[in-house]
């Protein structure tokens, strides 16, 4: 193969060859969302785990701040066609979540297993990501439990997540989110899935929904003691 050729081969958009089925819709470095600008194409041949075609594609982001370049890889879809499929992009700068302070103090636990969770899922790991996501809500649970139950620390510890929602959980909004982020949870780590049309983006949903409750709930609580009748 003729690397010179290839390197040679800087072209706009219009001019790749590739019939690639979309662009990505934002920069995986800055993380915003832009047109990405296409400035190089390289078709590497058959992947020696599949047999299918790989087609690589860089870019570069269009944002005067970041101007970056990454790497976009495409998959041939049908043998007998020239259309090729968005696999993934790289590399990621990700950064982690910032929780309300209320949160943090509650589970830093919590915090931490999450932004993994996430990153994994930025790296298209969803097995691996669904588990965490499923780590995590147990210790934000757990631990907001054990801050309303102090005297029962033992127990909530040694709880069944499910158990733990449904006797320490008192407020309810917060209680039903967090029982059915639980259910697709226990999804991601079985064998058999019950809830086949939720994922982990509903997961998520579900987890983001339990914490926006826990959060409205310590700050009603903080203010009401704070400014007293």
């Amino acid at each position: 193969m003729n690397y010179l050729n290839e390197v040679n081969s800087l072209k706009s958009w219009y001019d790749i060859k590739y019939d690639l089925d979309k662009l990505p819709d934002k920069c995986p470095i800055c993380n915003y969302a832009c047109e990405p600008i296409p400035v190089l194409s390289y078709n590497r041949g058959k992947n020696f785990n599949d047999n299918s075609e790989v087609v690589f594609l860089v870019c570069a982001c269009p944002r005067n701040d970041c101007k970056e370049l990454f790497l976009v890889r495409y998959r041939k879809i049908y043998y007998d066609a020239d259309m090729y499929s968005l696999v993934g992009y790289s590399p990621f700068k990700y950064k982690d979540i910032i929780f309300e302070e209320c949160i943090s103090d509650i589970s830093q636990t919590f915090v931490d297993i999450y932004n993994q969770a996430m990153k994994a899922e930025k790296y298209n790991l969803i097995d691996i990501a669904g588990v965490g996501y499923r780590k995590a809500l147990e210790f934000l649970i757990k631990d907001y439990s054990i801050k309303k139950n102090p005297d029962s620390k033992n127990e909530i510890e040694n709880s069944f997540l499910g158990k733990c929602i449904t006797t320490f959980i008192k407020n309810e909004n917060i209680k039903q989110c967090a029982k059915r982020a639980t259910w697709i949870g226990n999804d991601e780590t079985h064998y058999l899935r019950k809830w086949i049309d939720k994922d982990i983006s509903d997961m998520r949903a579900l987890i983001n929904l339990t914490i926006n409750w826990i959060i409205m709930e310590e700050n009603t609580i903080k203010y009401l003691k704070e400014m007293k009748n």
